[in-house]
């Protein structure tokens, strides 16, 4: 168990199951304050002691909701970007190593809420812009061989393909997930496995996000 400590009133928090705050089972684990005037606790990552951020009392938890109303149809709806390049583009618009909102404070969010649409707008840049220069310093060769598999060999471009009829091209689909440009997905129910191609692909080979 991490050791974690309430930002309120620095006491050291207790790690319990979330029945205690929600009194329904099935929620996981969270870290809890032991002041019950702090009204502080935050979630933990499902199989792990890992807290989702920082202590946050009612005010903050609020916030925080509503920063993720705010910013998470950029990546939940729109399927333009992944998730991951949307967090690298906000840490570069706010000047932060890395951005979490579960670790933002009341001023932060609040000031994020007070901007959202000119932020918003930035944020989509910056992913725009970190996407541009990602693939305009990949390699040539991958992107045209992705564009073989993924567009070239069929009859209509594709955005997935299964891994069991390209078991030779391996080599090619690791290339394009360490570049972003693909990712493997495994269907649990048959336990199939797909490479498909990222926003960040789709822009690479021309083709519209899905």
């Amino acid at each position: 168990m991490k050791v974690v400590f309430c930002p309120y009133c620095g006491a050291q928090a207790e790690y319990k199951d979330a029945f205690a705050i929600y009194r329904r089972m099935g929620f996981g684990m969270v870290y809890q304050c032991p002041k019950p005037a702090c009204d502080a606790y935050v979630g933990v990552h499902e199989g792990t002691d890992k807290p989702k951020g920082s202590l946050a009392n009612a005010k903050l938890r609020t916030l925080r909701k509503q920063v993720h109303a705010v910013f998470d149809p950029l990546w939940r709806e729109t399927k333009e970007f992944e998730r991951t390049e949307l967090y690298e583009a906000t840490s570069h618009v706010l000047g932060l190593k890395e951005f979490h909102i579960g670790e933002m404070r009341d001023a932060q969010a609040q000031a994020f809420l007070d901007d959202k649409d000119g932020l918003l707008a930035q944020i989509r840049l910056a992913a725009q812009r970190n996407r541009l220069l990602k693939i305009s310093s990949g390699d040539k060769n991958l992107i045209s061989v992705l564009r073989y598999l993924f567009v070239d060999s069929h009859p209509s471009a594709r955005h997935v393909l299964s891994q069991s009829a390209y078991r030779g091209h391996l080599t090619s689909f690791k290339a394009g997930i360490a570049a972003g440009l693909v990712k493997r997905v495994k269907k649990t129910e048959t336990n199939k496995v797909f490479f498909v191609l990222t926003p960040s692909g789709c822009s690479a080979l021309g083709l519209p996000a899905r």
